[in-house]
C-alpha cells in the first residue's frame, strides 16, 4: 500500500474531504441524538449485579471444623459459578419475563460470586423481579445439591443493585466522525476515479505497462536543492545527449520551477506540444499523481509506443 498516495490525496482534496464529513457528521450526529433521546422516553436499558456469599450451614454438620467448611464452601463456589451456564437454570429464571436476559457470574475471592445481567425497562422496578427468581432459583438448585450430595451449602450473602446504563454519546459521535471522514475519503477518490484522474502509481505503471524509473515528490522549496540534484542524477544515468520530459498534466508554477532544475532538458507539455516530440532523444515520461489522466496515458502510450523512461512525482 502506498501511503504516500493517500496523504496526497488528502492535500489535494482536503477541503472536498472536510467538508463531506463536516456534513454527514452533524446529519448523524442530530439523527442519532434525537433517536436515543426518544428511545430513552420509552424504553431504558439497565444493568444489574448481583452479589452472592456462600457457606455452609455449621448446624448440620457433625465432624468438620471451621477451616474444612471454609475450603469446602470456596470449592462449591466454583461449582455455583457454573451453574450461570446451564442452559436449565437459565430458561427457568426467563421463563418469568417477556425478554431473553443473559447472565454473566464471575468468582471474587474465596466464596464471592459476582452476577451480572442486562435488561430493558421503562423502570428498574424489574430488577426486584429477576434478583428474586434468581435468588428462589439458586436455593432450589443448592438444595437439590445438598440432598444429592449431603452437603449443607447455603445463601449466606444476598445484595443487589441496578443502574442505567445510557449510551456513550462521546463513543457513538466518534464513530460517526470517522465513518464520515472515511466517506469524504470514499467520495474523493470516487471523484478522481470519475474524472479520470489517476491515484494511485499502479494506475499509471499498470496503462503504460513500465516500471518507474524513479519516483519523487514535486515541491516547488525544494526543487533548486534537493530535487535539483535528484533530478540531475537521473537524467545522467540515461546516457543520453538530448533529454525530453512528457509533462502529464503538471500546472505550470510546477513546470517552472522544474525547468530550473533542468537546465539541458527540453519539456514537452502534453498535449499542447506533442508536435514537438524529437524521436530521435531520450524520452522522460512524468507523471503526477492527482493530476495525470487516464485519457492523456493511454495517448502517450500509443504515441510513442515503449521506448521511454517512466518516472513519477507527487
Amino acid at each position: 500500500m502506498d501511503f504516500l498516495a493517500h496523504i496526497y490525496l488528502l492535500r489535494r482534496r482536503g477541503l472536498l474531504i472536510l467538508f463531506t464529513a463536516l456534513i454527514i457528521s452533524l446529519l448523524g450526529t442530530f439523527f442519532l441524538t434525537g433517536t436515543f433521546t426518544q428511545d430513552d422516553k420509552d424504553d431504558k436499558s439497565w444493568q444489574g449485579t448481583v452479589f452472592i456469599s456462600l457457606g455452609t450451614d455449621q448446624n448440620n454438620l457433625e465432624s468438620s471444623t471451621t477451616l474444612d467448611n471454609v475450603t469446602a464452601a470456596d470449592q462449591f463456589t466454583e461449582t455455583v459459578q457454573g451453574w450461570f451456564k446451564n442452559p436449565n437454570l437459565i430458561n427457568r429464571i426467563n421463563e418469568n419475563f417477556d425478554q431473553g436476559i443473559s447472565f454473566n457470574a464471575r468468582r471474587q475471592e474465596k466464596q464471592n460470586l459476582v452476577i451480572t445481567y442486562s435488561f430493558n425497562s421503562v423502570e428498574n422496578t424489574l430488577n426486584d423481579q429477576i434478583t428474586e427468581h434468581i435468588k428462589t432459583e439458586l436455593q432450589n438448585d443448592i438444595e437439590e445439591y445438598n440432598a444429592n450430595t449431603n452437603s449443607a451449602f447455603e445463601i449466606a450473602l444476598f445484595q443487589t443493585n441496578v443502574e442505567q446504563v445510557f449510551p456513550s454519546e462521546t463513543k457513538i459521535i466518534l464513530i460517526i466522525v470517522m465513518a464520515a471522514f472515511a466517506i469524504g475519503l470514499f467520495i474523493a477518490y470516487a471523484y478522481e476515479y470519475i474524472m479520470g484522474i489517476v491515484s494511485f502509481p499502479w494506475q499509471i505503471s499498470g496503462l503504460l505497462r513500465k516500471r518507474f524509473f524513479a519516483k519523487f515528490v514535486l515541491k516547488k522549496s525544494e526543487l533548486r536543492n534537493q530535487n535539483k540534484a535528484y533530478i540531475t542524477s537521473l537524467l545522467n544515468q540515461t546516457s543520453a545527449t538530448r533529454n525530453q520530459i512528457i509533462a502529464m498534466n503538471i500546472n505550470s508554477a510546477d513546470l517552472e520551477n522544474l525547468a530550473k532544475s533542468i537546465e539541458k532538458s527540453v519539456i514537452i507539455h502534453f498535449p499542447d506540444q506533442i508536435d514537438e516530440l524529437d524521436q530521435k532523444a531520450t524520452l522522460i515520461v512524468l507523471a503526477k499523481i492527482g493530476s495525470t489522466t487516464v485519457a492523456n496515458l493511454e495517448k502517450i502510450k500509443a504515441t510513442i509506443k515503449e521506448r521511454f523512461i517512466l518516472v513519477m512525482t507527487y
